[in-house]
């Protein structure tokens, strides 16, 4: 099975914020989402990766509970 979880990266070309439409530049720190294909950068990359990893946390802790 493949992990689509998001991470981060670098951008490998230019591109746009899915949610704050900011431009990202070639070479740019970027948090990805594999299965949509979605980037974000800054500050709502930053969130979206602290999000990500408190209800991976969560699902974890659930799962060692059962």
């Amino acid at each position: 099975m493949k992990n689509f979880d998001p991470y981060w990266t670098t951008a490998r070309f230019p591109s746009t914020c899915a949610k704050t439409g900011a431009q990202i530049r070639k070479g740019e720190r970027i948090y990805y989402y594999p299965r949509t294909r979605t980037v974000l950068v800054g500050e709502a990359a930053e969130q979206a990766a602290r999000d990500f990893e408190a209800a991976k946390a969560d699902e974890e802790s659930y799962a060692a509970n059962w």
